[in-house]
């Protein structure tokens, strides 16, 4: 049945399950081993008693089944071969034998009997069990041994609420699968429902995943309906209001989603009783971002918001890391106080770091975006440290981290949007992409006056000098737009973009290991001479690309051109998805991203975006630049074979809202899109 789950995870199905109503009396584990004749122990601790007593209900008694799962993956002739004797009557002394249960593990049966078994039970009676081991019993590595009722109590003393939840499709490892205790009644005052089955799973793992309420009158069943069958369609409801809401895509995200939004009951954090908490829908979230266009304000040195590593922990304490599997982080921006409450949208770079497997991070809105609907950071193996920059709309004042990857997140803040019908300063003006800073010297440049041939050191700072005649002017500019490139670095280390003559900060820009070339975007104040530099804290190339600029408040004019527009995040276009194909080497491919039917307007002057490249044939890099614009020296990607990376950039759209995208070895590229800045007006 796990396998079944599986399947279905596969094809994006969120599956909601009744975590079993077994805590009291439905199931037993055994583990003492048997005795000489072979029979299972029943009674953990001192002394043997091989028949258990289960009492019938509504009168009968029905098996789940029995199950030794420490032999499920083993061959026949390893597994244990275990037979099930039915007893009779109404004492253990005074039972008549009624047969056995025996599905032959040495023929290559599952280690399972008794699968869905019921027996009729004369009143005054009960049902009396017996096991035995027929074949393969290693008295050196007891089974553990486990009985499930569906019906039927296991007799006082035999039964165990612990492991209760360990059970097919409930034990299911699939991040889809939510599996559901019952809060009886509703409120929650009372707790957890006493017969709501509690875990482990047998390899450690916490059930239920999360709690809901029970007992509730519904128009179908105007009494109370309890059990976990009854929590388990309201978390599948409130689910699907989520999904309708567009707040996360069926599957695994949707099941995030539901896990995160709760209430903690019982032990801190995740425990056996209530799982991730006892669920709880939101207040109704806006329908979208707050879509006003908005000026850009530049912190004068970014700022660290968020940092879950324990050792290094910046934030609320609530957050302190590393994170499993698919969790989600609500960051607060707006209460930060660094950032103010009626910010539109926020620019960050986000790095995620100690991940415990290769998938991706998203930065979304909090409640404002779909979970799953567009990734932000690419991570290619567990451990990876991969940083992106993002413009995030705000939602309810914070933004969100999914991280399916696990591990640590960190958040640094480099400026935010305020709404604004017309300004002089904090307006973008795109270029078209031009390099500035180049170090490496089989490219010959562009390099600082003065420069002499070769790699920066450790600790080392570069200026990046603004070329003549691309459009950035000499004065009214606060800060430049750029994408930074770290490349043949020799040991792993990280740069930092900030104004020439600034200390370098407790941010960085990107890191990097021996050997990789990383890149990210990044809005950077202007410093000394009205340029930026680049810190490096090992020795590695540096390039750097001109995108655009911040305007300030000494401009002339008084414009609502180059306003940021945030949308809900989302994927625009990926060549993965017919009728698209690969991009193949040394082509360039047109992309509407303006227009209708997209949300993104005709005329707007640039788009706010990630680019992320996969499976790509070889080593090669990305550029992307207004379809009617020169092709430009410079790139926006650098990738490696069969190796998913993302970069965002800030990119001039053509007068017809399209660019181009040149890739120089074959690959996938897609582009997702989270707001645009105004164009004319």
């Amino acid at each position: 049945l796990d396998a079944v789950v599986d399947y279905a995870g596969a094809r994006s199905i969120t599956w909601f399950n009744s975590g079993g109503n077994d805590a009291q009396s439905g199931y037993g584990r055994y583990t003492d081993g048997v005795d000489a004749h072979g029979y299972v122990d029943f009674l953990n601790g001192p002394g043997v008693d091989t028949m258990l007593r289960v009492t019938p209900e509504g009168g009968g008694v029905a098996f789940d089944g029995i199950r030794w799962a420490n032999d499920w993956h083993l061959p026949a002739s390893e597994m244990t071969d275990y037979a099930v004797e039915i007893w009779v009557g109404n004492a253990e002394n005074a039972a008549t034998y009624m047969g056995d249960i025996d599905d032959p593990q040495i023929g290559g049966a599952a280690p399972l009997e008794a699968v869905d078994q019921s027996f009729s039970i004369g009143s005054g009676q009960a049902l009396f069990l017996r096991i035995r081991a027929q074949a393969h019993y290693s008295p050196t590595a007891p089974d553990i041994v486990e009985v499930a009722t569906f019906f039927g109590h296991i007799e006082d003393g035999r039964a165990s609420a612990a492991y209760s939840a360990a059970k097919p499709v409930v034990d299911s490892r699939h991040p889809s699968l939510v599996a559901v205790g019952a809060i009886d009644p509703a409120n929650g005052v009372s707790g957890i429902a006493p017969y709501s089955s509690r875990g482990p799973t047998n390899d450690g793992r916490v059930k239920p995943d999360v709690a809901a309420p029970s007992c509730v009158a519904t128009t179908i069943y105007p009494m109370c309906f309890n059990g976990t069958s009854a929590a388990s369609p309201a978390a599948a409801g409130m689910a699907a209001l989520l999904l309708g809401r567009g707040l996360a895509v069926p599957g695994m995200p949707l099941a995030a989603l539901i896990k995160h939004l709760v209430i903690d009951h019982g032990d801190a954090g995740y425990d056996n009783a209530y799982g991730a908490g006892e669920i709880r829908l939101p207040a109704t979230p806006p329908a979208a971002p707050d879509s006003r266009p908005s000026a850009f304000t530049a912190l004068g040195a970014p700022v660290r918001l968020l940092d879950t590593r324990p050792d290094s922990f910046i934030g609320p304490p609530s957050l302190i890391g590393p994170y499993p599997q698919y969790s989600i982080i609500d960051v607060p921006i707006a209460s930060s106080g660094v950032v103010p409450a009626f910010a539109t949208s926020v620019a960050v770079n986000v790095t995620s770091t100690d991940a415990i497997g290769q998938f991706y991070v998203q930065a979304l809105p909090t409640l404002g975006g779909a979970l799953g609907g567009f990734s932000t950071i690419n991570i290619s193996a567990p451990g990876q440290v991969r940083p992106n920059f993002a413009i995030v709309p705000l939602g309810q004042g914070s933004i969100s981290i999914f991280i399916p990857t696990g591990g640590n997140i960190i958040v640094d803040v480099m400026g935010y949007f305020v709404p604004s019908d017309a300004t002089a300063a904090g307006r973008f003006v795109p270029i078209n992409p031009r390099r500035a800073l180049d170090t490496r010297p089989e490219e010959s440049g562009p390099v600082p006056s003065g420069w002499s041939p070769h790699k920066p050191a450790i600790g080392e700072a570069v200026r990046v000098d603004v070329p003549l005649g691309i459009g950035v002017p000499a004065t009214g500019v606060s800060a430049l737009v750029v994408n930074v490139t770290g490349t043949q670095p020799v040991g792993a280390g990280f740069m930092q973009a900030l104004p020439t003559g600034a200390v370098p900060g407790q941010t960085s820009t990107i890191d990097y290991v021996a050997g990789e070339t990383a890149a990210t975007h990044a809005i950077v104040p202007l410093g000394a001479g009205g340029t930026i530099s680049v810190f490096t804290s090992h020795s590695a190339h540096i390039v750097v690309d001109i995108m655009g600029y911040i305007t300030d408040a000494s401009q002339p004019a008084v414009s609502g051109i180059g306003l940021f527009v945030p949308v809900a995040p989302s994927r625009f276009y990926d060549s993965r998805s017919p009728p698209h194909s690969i991009h193949a080497g040394l082509s360039t491919v047109t992309v509407p991203l303006a227009g209708p039917p997209l949300v993104v307007p005709a005329g707007a002057g640039a788009i706010s975006m990630n680019l992320t490249s996969d499976q790509a044939t070889g080593t090669g890099y990305v550029t992307i630049y207004p379809t009617d614009g020169a092709f430009p020296l410079a790139s926006n990607l650098n990738y490696v074979a069969a190796t998913p990376v993302a970069n965002a950039a800030l990119v001039k759209l053509s007068a017809a809202g399209t660019l181009n995208t040149f890739v120089n070895v074959a690959t996938h590229v897609i582009i997702d899109v989270n707001g645009y800045f105004t164009g004319t007006e």
